[in-house]
């Protein structure tokens, strides 16, 4: 199944943003034949059971925004105290594995006809950002599914 090679993309990707006192986390939701908000909140709730997903402060953005920003914390480094120190050649297969990752990606989900919410930054996901996060929820009305992408590094 395609999620599943997304997974795999991101699990890739975890492992090669292991730096000093930096690491993240990644994780990608499949809520099959569901596109509904309401079905949608409820998968959440089951899934993680500490949200409280409060879609009526959901934000209308594009895939192009969506792209941007979690492309903007794929290029983090960090700073003195923590992050991610790559010499040219990982610094390159970092680049190449970002790729592998965005053509996953983009083979899943189709940009017609998917709306693509920023998800409200909220307690109950099994994240813990410091120095970057993100939430995002996808719906593919097009096969009536849906998608929480949402990642964060820490130390």
């Amino acid at each position: 199944m395609k999620v599943d090679l997304l997974n795999e993309k991101l699990r890739i990707l975890k492992k090669k943003m292991e730096g000093f006192n930096y690491e993240v986390s990644f994780h990608f939701d499949l809520f099959e034949h569901i596109s509904d908000l309401n079905l949608i909140k409820d998968k959440i709730k089951t899934l993680y059971p500490k949200a409280d997903p409060a879609f009526d402060s959901l934000t209308l953005t594009d895939y192009s925004d969506l792209n941007k920003a979690v492309n903007d914390c794929f290029d983090y480094r960090g700073d003195y105290g923590a992050g991610l120190e790559l010499n040219e050649k990982e610094e390159k297969e970092l680049k190449v594995k970002i790729l592998e990752f965005w053509n996953a990606f983009d083979s899943l989900i189709g940009k017609d006809n998917t709306d693509f919410y920023i998800y409200p930054n909220e307690t109950g996901l099994s994240i813990y950002p410091v120095w970057w996060d993100f939430e995002y929820l996808i719906v593919d009305n097009k096969n009536q599914n849906s998608y929480l992408f949402y990642g964060a590094a820490s130390d």
